[in-house]
């Protein structure tokens, strides 16, 4: 952690451990408090979806995408691109029955790709083994809703270094005061 009183560097304490920290302040000005040494490391399965497309005679393109928040994942819209970890599905509302194309490529989680399945109406109509390598999707759809999962979701965090500050608290030096 790093305590700068205006522009001056006041204390760069080092923690190993919980512990309590004093620090004298010389003067009134604007405190800031630095964490400079985060450290975040996690072996986890990606799928990358990209160039997303739908293709059908009467329209072009889906009703709805939507990755869910807690999938940990994200849809680009400019992009027509995704990025999926948790086994919480991508929804894909087509705007009619078509063709879906895309192309997919993995990150290795514990030694292995992601494996992506597509589902409609329940029943899964792909499932892809995913490597480092893009590769291109075809696939029929109806006009119902489809779902893209990764089926054997795996994320593990290996090492996460944070500083916590549980309290802040100004105590105002002691005024002499002396009376007449």
């Amino acid at each position: 952690m790093t305590v700068v009183l205006d522009t001056t560097v006041l204390a760069a304490p080092y923690f190993t451990r919980e512990r309590t920290v004093s620090l004298k302040i010389p003067h009134a000005g604007r405190i800031y408090l630095g964490f400079f040494n985060d450290y975040y490391l996690a072996d986890v399965r990606v799928a990358t979806l990209r160039d997303i497309k739908l293709t059908a005679p009467a329209c072009q393109g889906f009703k709805s995408v939507n990755v869910p928040i807690e999938s940990a994942g994200i849809w680009y819209p400019a992009a027509q691109a995704a990025s999926l970890v948790r086994d919480i599905p991508m929804t894909l509302i087509p705007c009619a029955a078509g063709e879906l194309t895309m192309r997919v490529q993995g990150r290795e989680g514990n030694g292995a790709f992601p494996i992506l399945t597509f589902k409609q109406g329940g029943q899964a109509i792909e499932t892809l083994q995913t490597d480092a390598n893009f590769k291109s999707v075809r696939l029929s759809l109806s006009p119902e809703t489809a779902t893209v999962t990764v089926s054997n979701a795996y994320g593990v965090t290996l090492a996460n270094r944070n500083l916590n500050v549980r309290r802040l608290e100004f105590v105002p030096d002691a005024v002499s005061s002396t009376a007449p």
